[in-house]
């Protein structure tokens, strides 16, 4: 978690809470829901969290670039990463924010 966010985290306490955010590794709902329950176990007590809501996002170049030479020693490994950051290009996208308005939308 990002220290300046963890800092923040005690504000949360009884506030009712929509969980979000983009992550580089798409494509698995179980991923994302790794992710979010690491977050939603930092909050605070009487944190209520009333919605989540998680998508691809896209990543930095240099990350492809740094997974483009470690291909080199381990195309089986890698190629995949390349593909999904390939894939993470333009994310989130306008479906991205329609599935983001629609949890927001679920969560009132």
């Amino acid at each position: 978690m990002d220290p300046v966010l963890d800092e923040r985290l005690g504000e949360l306490a009884d506030k009712r809470v929509f969980l979000f955010g983009t992550c580089g590794f798409g494509g698995s709902q179980a991923y994302y829901d790794r992710v979010l329950d690491r977050f939603q176990s930092a909050l605070p007590e009487g944190a209520q969290v009333v919605g989540r809501f998680m998508c691809q996002g896209q990543m930095p170049p240099a990350v492809r670039e740094r997974y483009v030479k470690m291909a080199e020693q381990d195309p089986k490994k890698f190629e995949p990463m390349i593909k999904n950051f390939d894939r993470a290009l333009g994310h989130p996208d306008v479906a991205d924010l329609d599935a983001f308005e629609a949890a927001l939308r679920a969560a009132l």
